[in-house]
This record gives C-alpha cells, structure tokens and sequence, in this order.
C-alpha cells in the first residue's frame, strides 16, 4: 500500500512528524501489509517531475499507486471532534480514488493520539484483507519512465504491449497519442524511433 501524508487537521503542528511517523510504524508491524518505502515514493516523484517532497493526498498518492502497480493507498486523518481526538484512516482504490473502508478511533488528549493510532492501524489490519477485495486485484506496475502526465504513461504502456505483441502499426498509434499528451516525452520519442527501425 501507499500511505499518505497524514492530513492533521488539528492545527497542531506538533503533531504532524510524530503521528507520521508512529502510524507508518504501527502500520509495518503486520505481516500482511507491504508499505510502499518512502525512497521508493521519492523515486516516482521524481519520474513523475514532482518535488521530493510533494505532499502526498488522494490524487498524487492514487497516481503513484498506479505507477507502481499498488493495490491501495490509505489516507491517515488527526481531527478535534467535539473535544476529542480522532485518528482515522482511509483505504482509497487509486484507480478510481473512491474511499474502500475506513476506520477510526477517539481518546482525550494528546497522551491519547498513540493508543488510538494503534487501534486504527489494528482494525486496518484485521479489514486490509476484506478491503482489498472490493480493489482490483491485478494491478500491473506501469513503466519506469519520466512524464509528468498519466495518461501519457498510460498510452505509453499500451504501446509497448502492442509491440511485443507484433502489432507495430497500432503500437506507433498509441505512442503518438502519448506524444500529443506530452509533447517532452523522450522514452515515447525514442519507442517511435525503436519501433520504425
């Protein structure tokens, strides 16, 4: 999975580093989750032409599921909910980034926060697997290649399948319909080249 930056909506800023920090910890402990490392993140951000440090929501957090073949990305929210706090946490299918479960867990105080980011990251555990089968289950990574535009990538892909598969001319179609999206696209420019000769 890919976890998101945890949205504190507290206005805390004490918090944001450590609830980070502690959920991803928490979240690690379960022989049936595989989190997405932060280098890896890093690296897609950079193949997508985004800072390193881009903050990672529902939109960018789905399109790196989607670069790197994720099943799913979950969204950890920290709110004051009438006078207490709220860790909860979303499981998001990035394909259509349409909220599959979520959970949540209240306590009094900041003392609180990491008791009930516990029990979030216990009921995703326990739901990950049940959630997940609501979420397409044969997520393909797309190419490591650098553009900015999805779609792009995407047509990208498709070509490279058809070229394999010996259909060149509809392969060139798709390679032109990635350039027409991004016009800078060197590894589409250089297919082309690849599939003429």
């Amino acid at each position: 999975v890919v976890v998101g930056d945890v949205r504190n909506l507290t206005g805390d800023v004490r918090l944001d580093d450590a609830l980070e920090q502690a959920f991803r910890i928490s979240l690690e402990q379960s022989p049936y989750v595989n989190l997405l490392s932060d280098l890896k993140v890093r690296d897609t951000l950079q193949r997508m032409q985004r800072k390193p440090d881009a903050p990672v929501d529902r939109t960018l957090g789905s399109e790196i599921a989607l670069r790197d073949g994720v099943r799913a990305l979950i969204l950890p929210t920290v709110a004051e909910v009438g006078g207490r706090l709220r860790v909860s946490a979303e499981v998001v299918d990035p394909r259509t980034q349409t909220t599959v479960y979520a959970v949540s867990a209240d306590g009094r105080g900041l003392e609180s926060v990491l008791g009930s980011i516990d029990e979030v990251s216990d009921q995703l555990r326990n739901k990950l697997g049940e959630a997940m089968e609501s979420v397409q289950k044969n997520s393909v990574p797309l190419p490591n290649v650098s553009t900015t535009n999805l779609d792009a990538l995407k047509a990208y892909a498709v070509a490279r399948n058809l070229h394999l598969s010996g259909r060149s001319s509809e392969a060139l179609e798709a390679l032109s319909s990635a350039l027409a999206l991004d016009q800078r696209f060197a590894s589409a420019h250089a297919a082309q080249g690849y599939v003429h000769a």
